[in-house]
């Protein structure tokens, strides 16, 4: 359900490229298994800036990995409570921890389980 402002990030590709991405404040809110989901360390190595892009037909150059995540009590104002949310991880390493349905965190602020994971795709 997310809406609203941007900002300029960053997210590291699969094959360790680092790409300029559009990002919305709140994906940086998620900590998952106590790690937050922080924005590559560098300079970015890829030529212009993307979408943060979690599938479809507008994935142009790339796919961002994802986890998809299930509110464990409640839901933020606004959300239904027996929805999920995929969020992107900006590093491979962070999302190489996630163990579907034992992972769990936080995002927005309230207690999450990751239930699924996508990959990112070229």
């Amino acid at each position: 359900m997310s809406a609203g402002k941007f900002e300029s990030g960053r997210y590291q590709l699969n094959n360790g490229q680092i790409a300029a991405v559009r990002v919305q404040p709140e994906t940086k809110t998620l900590v998952i298994d106590g790690t937050d989901n922080s924005y590559p360390q560098g300079a970015t190595t890829l030529p212009g800036q993307y979408a943060l892009n979690l599938g479809g037909k507008r994935r142009r150059p790339f796919s961002a990995r994802s986890v998809t995540l299930q509110w464990v009590a409640a839901a933020p104002a606004g959300y239904d409570p027996t929805s999920t949310v995929r969020v992107a991880i900006f590093l491979q390493a962070v999302y190489d921890d996630i163990v579907r349905n034992s992972s769990t965190g936080t995002y927005l602020g309230l207690a999450v389980r990751a239930v699924g994971l996508s990959p990112e795709t070229i």
